[in-house]
């Protein structure tokens, strides 16, 4: 699966593809809606919003306010690293209205890494991929 984020790193193609992870991204938060906590759906909910040019950069930061605000309030315990957390830090990755500057590639890696600790999603994620960037699936 990440061979073809590596392509697409290696190869200089971030800025083509930026539209493209965004979806991704989005698509990946959605296998583990059922994993969010209401504060993180609310969240996920303003994230396509915004990313679906509907909504406000101030939407979009005050939902991330809020999911810090949940995790800061779980930061100790058994809580800390449950899966409602897990989900959580990944809508965070949606979150950010700069994130192809910001972070880029190695935000997509991440999130990817956070759905793969909340279960066992590398299949769905692989086939995402597969199916947003074709151009890029290495034939065995």
């Amino acid at each position: 699966m990440l061979a073809i984020l590596s392509i697409i790193e290696e190869g200089g193609l971030f800025d083509q593809a930026a539209e493209r992870l965004r979806k991704f991204m989005v698509m990946s938060c959605e296998l583990v809606i059922p994993e969010m906590p209401p504060v993180a759906r609310m969240a996920f909910n303003v994230a396509k919003k915004y990313w679906d040019g509907k909504g406000s950069a101030r939407e979009l930061l005050e939902a991330k306010v809020k999911c810090h605000q949940y995790l800061d309030e779980r930061r100790t315990g058994p809580s800390a690293d449950d899966m409602q957390s897990r989900a959580t830090r990944a809508v965070l990755c949606l979150l950010d209205s700069d994130w192809a500057s910001d972070g880029g590639i190695d935000d997509v890696d991440w999130l990817v890494g956070r759905i793969c600790r909340i279960g066992p999603h590398e299949p769905q994620l692989e086939l995402l991929l597969k199916s947003l960037f074709p151009e890029h699936v290495v034939m065995s």
